[in-house]
């Protein structure tokens, strides 16, 4: 069991990018060792190492912290925990040995990320730029909402903003929409901006209602993005402001959670 604690040891060397630990490692992997997890499936030795000399595959594990090997019979498990914040918990990895004592199989498997505390709410410039720039940047936000037959709807919006540090608003143009409708009777609304390539990813829960006042009016049609301003010149549409009431997802520093009541 000692051997195989210090072989595992060496494949973590090794995922964490030691290059020497590849080259220990090589003479302990079957040559018909698989690895398998999020990067998807290696088969053979030169895959395998190839695989562990990618700077993507150290990335993954830079962050965590590793516990000590656990053997059982012909397996062993080791675990990668990663911060708090990161949008998954970690890497459980286990390594199977074959009868001469060699690793010929390495399972990848993913952990959930462990609950969060939350945090205040607070929409700040970071969530403020992200929002403006969603229309120029291709992610114009997905507002959900229920009818007053109590079907669910979904609907996308370019003009979605934040007004304060707990507001978001919305410039609906058609004031007959069904957005404007559905709100009467069922304020409860979901906002959600996703941008893939920067694995950007925010869910905005709160309640709707319409805001006729001149300055919320004046405020939302002006921050809003000119093609649309474009579209109402004069201004026929309706101001539509969310009380945000939690916000979760994940950005480039981590996951996010905010409530109005933490």
């Amino acid at each position: 069991m000692a051997r195989q604690d210090d072989e595992v040891r060496t494949l973590v060397a090794a995922l964490q990018g030691d290059a020497g630990a590849r080259g220990d490692l090589a003479q302990i992997l079957a040559d018909d060792v698989v690895m398998i997890g999020l990067r998807g499936r290696s088969v053979g030795r030169d895959a395998v190492l190839e695989r562990l000399a990618d700077p993507a595959t150290s990335a993954m594990v830079a962050p965590a912290t590793w516990s000590e090997p656990t053997a059982d019979g012909a397996t062993a498990t080791v675990r990668a925990t990663l911060p708090a914040a990161a949008q998954i918990g970690g890497f459980d990895y286990g390594v199977h040995f074959d009868g001469a004592g060699r690793i010929d199989r390495v399972e990848q498997q993913l952990l959930p990320a462990a609950p969060l505390e939350p945090a205040p709410l607070v929409l700040g410039d970071d969530l403020r730029d992200l929002l403006a720039g969603a229309l120029a940047n291709r992610t114009p936000t997905v507002v959900a909402y229920v009818d007053g037959d109590g079907r669910p709807h979904v609907s996308l919006r370019a003009t979605t903003q934040v007004l304060t540090p707990d507001r978001i608003a919305m410039w609906i143009r058609d004031p007959q929409g069904g957005l404007l409708r559905g709100i009467e009777t069922n304020p409860n609304v979901t906002i959600w901006y996703r941008d893939a390539e920067r694995r950007t990813n925010f869910q905005f829960y709160g309640r709707a209602h319409r805001d006729d006042s001149d300055a919320t009016r004046i405020a939302v049609y002006d921050n809003s993005p000119e093609v649309e301003r474009n579209l109402d010149p004069s201004r026929g549409g309706v101001a539509v402001v969310v009380e945000v009431d939690r916000v979760e997802g994940a950005g480039p520093e981590g996951r996010v959670l905010m409530t109005r009541d933490a």
